[in-house]
């Protein structure tokens, strides 16, 4: 090698030198993060995370065991206080899973049961502030509770169980607890969650249907991804039959009056919990066999 690509080759590596010092000066320091009020020191929290910025996706550092599973509490249970003196088998947060009464009069052979879709607040884990969640719960039982995972329902073989669901979340466009938006991020470019057959117009973060997996299920129940409801009376959906309930959508025949099958009308055989169904009740019917 000559003088001067000597020279030069001894400039390029001083220059790389210069270079990488600030970066490595810069990775050794820690940065300076103010004590979060909130969550005090001693208890697993990370000082440099920021937990109360809107979808912190990583659930922070929280001590194990410290808190029981939820028991199953039959009807008519109660939480006592301090938790977990209970006669619901409930945890050390209050938390346990109501056993759904059934209705085993209004179809006969079928336990019937009216479920309710709501968005609440409930604290996981003693570390942990309450969670936003979106869960189920019993309208024609006894516990109307809203328990993480609840109700419960005991199934028999060969009894059929029918649901009467209700989608009870907010309308579309508002949040917090009471909120239809959903409080996680959508991705609106996968086929469903985005804009719907009229340009322009999103479809709704609001919508819910139910599905039975493995069962034996006749396709009107089979709570597919075209078979949503919106919560009744929705503004975001007025005028808007293609944003109200999803293109398969099937009420079960014998739930509601007015069915007509190929032709042929079929009579609703639940007495008074037959109701007439419309696009924007926020109704569904399912049967499932149990077979």
């Amino acid at each position: 090698m000559n003088m001067r690509y000597c020279y030069l080759a001894k400039r390029v590596i001083l220059a790389l030198v210069m270079l990488a010092a600030p970066m490595v000066q810069a990775a050794t320091t820690p940065p300076a993060v103010a004590p979060n009020p909130l969550y005090p020191p001693g208890i697993g929290w990370n000082p440099v995370v920021d937990y109360t910025l809107p979808n912190f996706a990583q659930s922070p550092n929280i001590r194990k065991f410290v808190d029981k599973m939820p028991g199953v509490g039959a009807s008519g249970c109660t939480v006592s206080s301090p938790a977990g003196t209970g006669t619901c088998n409930e945890n050390n947060l209050g938390q346990y899973i109501p056993l759904a009464l059934p209705d085993q009069t209004s179809y006969l052979g079928s336990d019937y049961y009216e479920i309710g879709l709501k968005q609440y607040q409930k604290q996981l884990h003693s570390d942990l502030p309450p969670t936003l969640l979106r869960g189920y719960y019993q309208k024609n039982g006894t516990d109307s509770s809203l328990n993480y995972l609840g109700p419960l329902i005991l199934a028999k073989r060969n009894t059929a169980v029918r649901f009467k669901f209700y989608n009870e979340l907010g309308p579309s466009g508002t949040t917090g607890v009471n909120g239809g938006d959903l409080f996680l991020p959508v991705d609106t470019t996968i086929m469903g969650a985005g804009e719907g057959p009229v340009v322009g117009k999103f479809y709704t973060q609001n919508r819910s249907d139910i599905h039975l997996h493995g069962g034996l299920t006749p396709w009107i129940s089979d709570g597919t991804p075209h078979q949503w409801i919106t919560p009744a009376g929705d503004p975001a959906v007025a005028g808007a039959p293609d944003y109200q309930k999803g293109a398969s959508f099937q009420n079960v025949p014998d739930m509601v009056t007015g069915s007509v099958v190929n032709g042929t009308a079929v009579p609703c055989i639940g007495g008074a919990k037959c109701f007439t169904p419309s696009a924007t009740d926020g109704i569904g019917t399912y049967y499932y066999s149990n077979q």
